[in-house]
């Protein structure tokens, strides 16, 4: 077996076509193995049959192109590593031979190769990289002797040579016991002694601060306790650029993003849909390591401001709209598994996936018609995310349903609101078209997000694929309009355990509903006066119907207090 390369005079034709390869002269042989035909090979003083197996040593790493060079004639002296077949028994036919030499392939290891390395590395001192130009080491602590300093250096091979050149003497070789001093000059000299690399040494401690500080105006606490310390404040889906932008990094440290098993954590990640990168997305579990000039460094977890009430999620391999609900770029045939692997919900909120049944799952493949439930971590607020395929057709409807108010579709308007009802209390009674997403505006046409409903506010519903637009004008009911059952008292409100109702007809329906539009409690009376035990509800918004016996109802806006 033999390996030739070829002639440097012969390279510049033979690339360029001009010339063939069939020209012995054009090739340098630089390694053999065997030697002359007919001649038995003995290896490490061994002859060889047909059912050994030779490795060469993983420290020769020169070619040898004399006739069973570095063949030897002992296990000492040989390049080569002598065994019977990896197989055990040993292979009997030409088939059997051919599957373990199939088993030796890839089971060779090669000792790095630095002998003619001339650089060289330190876990103490900072090293600059590569072998050649302005390099400098810095860190060398004052008064430290040259055999403290050489003690720190990492060489590349143990037979690299190491001088400290003095630059107060005129460029004398320090010796063991000498002190470094600035703008001394280490030489590395390679094993080989054919490469040489120069280092000026600065003296001086190596920066140790490796403290972030929280930029004005971003909301952020920074926490520090020994090696370990919390970013809190951030905001639920900020991208880690945006985190990154609001804190002040030493300049001489370096920050890695790291999740909870030290992997580290991409800027930017592939967008399933079109291919391209999209900023990665906060998404808990993740910690800044900053590493000080020095190697000191502290870990800061990062915590998001997030509310037991809350229940959002969010992906970084799909997009997710929070304004209409939906989790889009899903690819199709995913499976229940990888798909809810894939999402993050806010502080201690739960998911769950289910189908249109209504039924839990978590095995098979999503379909277009599955719904992801977000529950906050306090139970009070549930909310339903659809999914949407990559290539899926985006909806065109634009409406909205309530089990609560009186939406008129042809005159878009919305009434039986009553008054005093919190905006978050008529947003979460109200139902956009699938996909739909609502923005609500006071008369003036500034979106508003709180406070109370008033007549005039608007709600406008734009469909999925952003065409078709409806705007709902909201009627709120004034104290002369809360239906024939004004004698109707309830207090108090807030509550924190028992509401009373008083001024109620014969046959008078009393419901307790949810924000989101949930029955929660119905009893049909007969008395002038009820008492709701509101002890087993949760602090928040509810809502009080009253229905009497001709089908009129009264609505109110319950405070539930702990």
């Amino acid at each position: 077996m033999y390996i030739f390369k070829i002639h440097p005079d012969s390279a510049a034709a033979i690339y360029n076509g001009s010339k063939g390869i069939t020209d012995p002269g054009d090739f340098i042989l630089i390694d053999r193995l065997g030697g002359q035909s007919g001649v038995k090979w003995v290896v490490a003083g061994t002859e060889v049959n047909n059912n050994e197996a030779l490795r060469r040593k993983p420290s020769a790493y020169l070619p040898n192109p004399n006739p069973f060079g570095g063949f030897g004639t002992n296990a000492e002296d040989s390049d080569w590593i002598f065994d019977k077949w990896s197989l055990n028994p040993a292979p009997i036919g030409n088939m059997e031979k051919i599957k373990a030499m199939m088993y030796d392939i890839d089971n060779y290891t090669h000792d790095p190769i630095t002998h003619y390395m001339s650089y060289v590395s330190s876990l103490a001192y900072l090293v600059d990289p590569g072998y050649k130009g302005n390099l400098e080491i810095e860190g060398v602590l004052a008064n430290t002797s040259l055999i403290t300093f050489e003690s720190n250096i990492i060489k590349m091979n143990d037979d690299q040579v190491l001088k400290v050149l003095s630059k107060n003497t005129a460029g004398d070789t320090l010796q063991a016991n000498d002190i470094i001093a600035q703008g001394d000059t280490l030489l590395v000299i390679s094993a080989d002694g054919m490469n040489m690399t120069k280092y000026i040494l600065n003296v001086g401690a190596l920066d140790d601060n490796a403290v972030l500080v929280a930029k004005e105006g971003s909301g952020y606490v920074v926490d520090i306790t020994g090696e370990t310390a919390t970013i809190a404040g951030i905001v639920f889906e900020s991208t880690l650029n945006e985190i990154l932008a609001n804190l002040e990094k030493p300049a001489l440290a370096l920050l890695n993003v790291l999740d909870a098993d030290n992997n580290l954590i991409p800027l930017k990640v592939l967008n399933l849909s079109d291919s391209t990168y999209k900023e990665t997305i906060f998404t808990g579990g993740v910690f800044f390591e900053v590493v000080a000039q020095d190697k000191s460094k502290i870990t800061y977890e990062l915590t998001e401001t997030v509310a037991s009430s809350d229940a959002w999620l969010s992906s970084n391999s799909y997009t997710v709209n929070q304004l209409n609900k939906v989790i889009y770029d899903v690819p199709l045939g995913t499976s229940a598994e990888i798909f809810m692997s894939m999402l993050y919900t806010a502080g201690g909120a739960t998911m769950e996936l289910f189908d249109k049944a209504g039924f839990s799952r978590d095995i098979g493949y999503i379909s277009l018609d599955d719904i992801v439930r977000v529950t906050s971590e306090d139970g009070s607020t549930v909310v339903d995310y659809a999914l949407r395929f990559i290539g899926f057709i985006l909806s065109g409807e634009a409406f909205v349903t309530s089990d609560v108010y009186d939406v008129n579709t042809d005159e878009a308007s919305i009434g039986s609101v009553p008054a005093n009802t919190d905006v978050s209390v008529f947003l979460a009674n109200v139902t956009p078209a699938s996909g739909a997403i609502m923005v609500l505006k006071d008369e003036a046409g500034a979106e508003k997000e709180s406070g109370e409903m008033l007549t005039g506010d608007v709600l406008t519903v734009t469909s999925e694929d952003g065409l078709n637009t409806v705007s709902y004008i909201v009627n709120v009911l004034v104290s002369t309009e809360l239906s024939v059952l004004e004698s109707v008292k309830v207090y108090p409100n807030p509550v924190n355990n028992i509401l009373n109702i008083t001024g109620l007809k014969k046959q008078t329906r009393v419901e307790l509903i949810s924000i989101t539009g949930q029955v929660l409690r119905s009893e049909l009376t007969s008395d002038q006066s009820y008492v709701m035990d509101m002890s087993s509800q949760k602090s928040g918004y509810y809502i009080l119907r009253i229905t009497d016996n001709d089908q009129n109802a009264t609505l109110f806006s319950i405070v539930c207090a702990r």
